[in-house]
């Protein structure tokens, strides 16, 4: 069942990273971040009441508000990045890092996965850096990805990282209530951003926000069925396994750009693909 979950968190983040994506060719990272958090604010709140989800402790609303600044900056950083580079590139440099910082922090806390387990980790590992090589695309030439997206990827990587880290610190009993106040503190984040800031809300404009409001919900969406996936998967089993099948969601990023976008798959990216179904499969199978 974990395994599962995470499978299903992974495809949830990657079609929101998609999504997502789309969006930030229009309208500025800032608004899109916005928008999207500010959308799941009720219906996560809603949730959580009906489910009589939990009673949280002080330290839940600390570490989920914690978790959500730190989603925030990671996405805002992700959506800088997919607006200035290709997906397929992009997504995958994202995840690695996303990926190492909660498998060092397990380890670090004495996680002890199983011997096949931590060759489906590395795999996984590799498979992730496999994909985010753009390689020789048939009929393309390969794709360069500048010094500023590159730097953008690795702190949205940074930023998830401690994100799944923050979301397994919480407790059991404390229900969808992080999930809550993450959302909360990461929408009045970006409101303070736009809004309270004079030199970004001179730059910053939701005049364009109509034609793509559409595609924000919908990336919205995915992020928030991802989000809890992964705290109902972090709960059942350990970080480190959970954290790196979680970030295998490049793959589902780079089927959709491939599939949507056209965004040509090199040889070596479908052997990653390859590389991260046969890792789920070690790591399931322990």
């Amino acid at each position: 069942m974990v395994i599962v979950l995470a499978l299903l968190c992974a495809l949830s983040y990657g079609s929101g990273d998609f999504f997502g994506g789309l969006a930030t060719k229009r309208v500025h990272p800032l608004v899109v971040g916005w928008v999207a958090h500010g959308l799941v604010l009720v219906p996560i709140s809603t949730a959580a009441l009906l489910l009589g989800s939990g009673d949280p402790a002080a330290l839940d609303v600390v570490w989920g508000a914690a978790g959500g600044l730190c989603g925030a900056f990671g996405l805002l950083m992700l959506y800088f990045s997919l607006s200035r580079g290709p997906m397929s590139v992009v997504a995958p440099i994202t995840a690695v890092v996303a990926a190492t910082v909660p498998i060092i922090f397990g380890a670090v806390r004495g996680e002890r996965p199983s011997t096949l387990q931590w060759v489906g980790i590395v795999g996984a590992l590799l498979a992730i850096l496999v994909m985010s090589s753009s390689g020789d695309a048939i009929g393309e030439s390969p794709t360069v990805i500048q010094p500023l997206t590159l730097a953008a990827s690795l702190g949205a990587g940074l930023g998830f990282g401690v994100f799944f880290i923050a979301l397994d610190q919480t407790t059991d009993g404390s229900g969808l209530w992080p999930l809550v106040f993450g959302r909360f503190s990461s929408f009045v984040t970006f409101s303070a951003l736009i809004f309270c800031v004079p030199a970004i809300r001179e730059r910053v404009s939701v005049a364009s926000l109509k034609p793509s409001f559409g595609v924000i919900a919908v990336s919205a969406l995915f992020d928030l069925v991802a989000n809890v996936f992964y705290l109902l998967a972090v709960r059942r089993g350990l970080l480190s396994v959970v954290s790196v099948i979680s970030s295998l969601y490049p793959a589902s990023t780079v089927v959709l750009a491939s599939t949507i976008l056209h965004e040509k798959l090199s040889r070596i990216q479908v052997l990653g693909l390859a590389t991260a179904s046969l890792s789920v499969v070690l790591v399931a199978a322990s």
